[in-house]
């Protein structure tokens, strides 16, 4: 089950929200909140009575702008998966400063929120995935937050996790698939940017020390991910 929450501060918007989202067959596994502020849904996640794996956030409210609101929650609720309401297009730009799934002009919510809401589980889905790696002989399943990073050698993946190392015959780009949390950054290297400590001297310093290559064909692909993933609060140094 996931926990969805709704904030906005219109009564009618949001209660146009919840019904839409009541008609949709996959919110059948969502246990739906609602907020009319940032502050109160802050202040649940904080307190722990919510931890919500999708949030539906109207951009402009009184007390809070939504994209600041996306940004504290994802401090605090890393793999919340955003998706972002507005009246207006002008903000439509704006959203691209802060990891979100989907943005929905709320005179389109009736035809955009199911597929928005697939997109979100389906990310949901991706975060929460394992993999099937080997080690010693014998078969593991590690979850993909786990990992570190993911070296391509001969003919084998070799995959660091925070649980040591392991090995799979499969190519990185097929182990990690749509995953949002890794970057290739070479031609024989995959990093999870959850998992990044600082950037310096062209290379990722990884939370247990190991430094990463950036290769120059990748170096501005990964260079953008790893300052767009600051934003959210994940990696925290740049040398």
């Amino acid at each position: 089950m996931y926990q969805l929450a709704i904030c906005d501060d219109d009564d009618l918007h949001r209660e146009h929200t919840l019904r839409c989202l009541r008609e949709i067959p996959d919110a059948a596994r969502c246990d739906i909140r609602t907020f009319s502020d940032a502050g109160t849904l802050l202040a649940a996640v904080a307190g722990g009575s919510c931890r919500p794996h999708i949030a539906m956030l109207d951009i402009c409210m009184p007390d809070a702008n939504g994209i600041d609101l996306a940004r504290q929650l994802h401090q605090k609720v890393p793999d919340c998966q955003v998706i972002f309401l507005s009246s207006f297009l002008d903000f439509a730009p704006a959203v691209y400063d802060v990891e979100h799934v989907y943005f929905i002009l709320k005179s389109q919510l009736d035809q955009r929120l199911a597929p928005a809401l697939k997109r979100a589980m389906d990310a949901l889905d991706a975060v929460h995935a394992q993999l099937l790696l080997e080690r010693d002989g014998a078969a593991y399943r590690v979850p993909v937050s786990e990992v570190l990073y993911l070296e391509r050698v001969l003919r084998k993946t070799h995959v660091v996790t925070v649980r040591g190392d392991f090995w799979s015959p499969q190519v990185p780009g097929q182990l990690v698939g749509e995953s949002r949390r890794f970057i290739r950054c070479h031609q024989s290297y995959w990093v999870n940017l959850a998992r990044v400590r600082c950037l310096k001297n062209g290379a990722f310093i990884l939370e247990n020390d190991a430094h990463i290559p950036i290769s120059r064909t990748y170096q501005r692909e990964a260079r953008d991910a790893f300052f767009r993933s600051l934003v959210n609060g994940e990696p925290s140094a740049v040398h």
